[in-house]
């Protein structure tokens, strides 16, 4: 009967590997980049009458809005668009509400970004001249970004709602004016 010693090695490899898995753990969560500084909700322009516009809303409630309203809406006689800025005031708790939706549209796990690509759209879905949405929160120098380009059709349904329900707090019809006929 042979007799096999115990592999000692074995457990300082395991420990070794718990040391490299802790240090990665460690090293990835990095530095907590702090609370949300603004909210910026872009909306860009299509070849119908799509709103093109810029939001900028800060955490103490300052709302800046930048933007040419309905895009191919303007009238012959004009070489190009004006840009229109003006600026609003939300409660700050209305702000901060704003911040917790984008927290719930936010996820972890499903792609966050959805433009033409392998994984989001694949090109045999892709269609163009579509408008984009793109809702980004800053904070400190750490962006999440959230964006769909509607020529995509597996835009999620929590971009969308959280790009209009932003617009309505803000209620930034008043600055884009009546929606052109089709």
């Amino acid at each position: 009967m042979v007799r096999v010693a115990p592999d000692r090695g074995a457990s300082r490899r395991r420990g070794r590997r718990r040391s490299i898995a802790l240090l990665l753990v460690v090293a990835c969560a990095g530095e907590d980049p702090g609370p949300p500084s603004r909210l910026v909700l872009e909306r860009f322009p299509c070849l119908g009458t799509c709103p093109t516009y810029r939001l900028a809303i800060g955490v103490d409630g300052r709302v800046e809005y930048e933007g040419i309203g309905y895009f191919n809406t303007v009238s012959a006689g004009t070489d190009r668009a004006t840009v229109r800025r003006d600026s609003a005031r939300l409660a700050p708790e209305t702000t901060a509400a704003l911040l917790t939706a984008f927290d719930r549209a936010w996820s972890r796990w499903w792609p966050n970004q959805y433009r033409g690509g392998r994984f989001t759209c694949p090109d045999r879905f892709y269609s163009t001249d579509a408008p984009t949405l793109v809702i980004v929160r800053e904070r400190g120098s750490i962006p999440d970004t959230l964006s769909g380009y509607y020529g995509c059709p597996y835009v999620p349904a929590r971009i969308t709602r959280l790009g209009m329900h932003i617009d309505s707090v803000v209620g930034v019809q008043r600055w884009l004016g009546p929606k052109p006929p089709p």
